[in-house]
């Protein structure tokens, strides 16, 4: 498989769940079994096609990428490495079960699967883009998209004022870990000259950077506070229960199997990069979410209610 046909490979895997969300908005309310064959095809779409590039690309391999505005440094850059398919598949293949899951809640709603599937969608892109985005800014787009997508799920039930708050709450806990982040990444480009996470690993392992200088420091923290926000870990966890008011549906694939996953997913990608070198990055990690698993689990067996023995178990696990 050449580069060219294993980039745009990966991109249709990523945007192959929003195509088919927004597609799903041409068909008429009332026809509910050929919405679902449709909305089925993202997830499984999504599936084939990694599927593919794994079979004729193996995993590991070489990063794809497209030059877009290389003066800008906005650059299609993919990683589709052990990590990366890891989440990938697991996003889109809960994803198929959560696509059925969601006709069986909804019923015969009609109008309720018009509005969830093509939110549920946007959602199932912004993650696998999360997933294999190699570039800093590509990076980001997506990150901000499961904040976005995620908002309007939790919001779902739109005349009802406690909903709408803790839509607004999740939102703007996760969007600014989302802007510390960006500034995050931004200072880290800028400082090091490198924009995407695999050039900034072999500058590592050249010894091209200087982890003891205090930009490098300042880059970690806004880093960690970007994935700590989004993963509920403390002091953030207080967003996560109230994100439970979703459909059941929407608790159990953005907040207990994706989203929340997205910020260990973070701390994943820049691990190798960070701890060798940075000590302050384990030791601060380490502890932290020692003390969210602890927590989260103690505040768990106290509740009697499913959904909050649910949030809270996940800020746990």
């Amino acid at each position: 498989m050449t580069p060219d046909s294993a980039t745009w490979l990966l991109m249709a895997a990523i945007f192959c769940p929003l195509i088919c969300g927004t597609v799903s908005l041409l068909i008429p309310r009332p026809f509910i079994l050929p919405r679902l064959l449709l909305i089925l095809c993202g997830p499984i779409g999504a599936l084939l096609m990694l599927g593919h590039f794994t079979f004729h690309s193996g995993v590991g391999g070489d990063t794809a990428f497209v030059e877009w505005m290389p003066l800008l440094h906005l650059n299609i850059a993919l990683n589709p490495d052990h990590l990366g398919l890891f989440f990938a598949y697991l996003v889109s293949g809960i994803g198929v079960c959560i696509v059925l899951y969601a006709r069986g809640y909804f019923g015969k709603d009609a109008d309720s699967l018009f509005r969830f599937y093509p939110y549920l969608m946007i959602f199932m892109t912004a993650m696998i883009g999360v997933a294999l985005s190699d570039n800093y800014m590509m990076l980001m787009m997506f990150w901000e998209m499961t904040s976005i997508s995620s908002f309007l799920l939790i919001g779902w039930e739109r005349d009802t004022p406690l909903s709408v708050r803790n839509a607004m709450q999740a939102f703007i806990v996760t969007g600014a870990g989302g802007l510390c982040m960006l500034a995050g990444l931004i200072f880290l480009g800028v400082h090091t000259g490198e924009w995407t996470i695999t050039g900034l690993l072999q500058a590592v392992q050249h010894h091209q950077i200087d982890f003891g200088a205090t930009p490098m420091k300042v880059c970690f923290v806004l880093l960690f506070l970007g994935a700590a926000t989004k993963s509920a870990q403390f002091p953030f966890q207080f967003w996560l229960p109230g994100a439970m008011a979703a459909p059941t549906p929407v608790s159990a694939y953005l907040h207990s199997a994706t989203m929340v996953k997205a910020g260990v997913f973070i701390t994943g990608r820049f691990w190798p990069i960070m701890a060798a070198h940075l000590h302050l990055w384990p030791s601060i990690i380490v502890p932290l979410g020692a003390f969210t698993m602890v927590y989260g689990a103690f505040v768990a067996i106290q509740k009697t209610d499913l959904k909050k023995i649910f949030a809270y178990t996940t800020v746990s696990q």
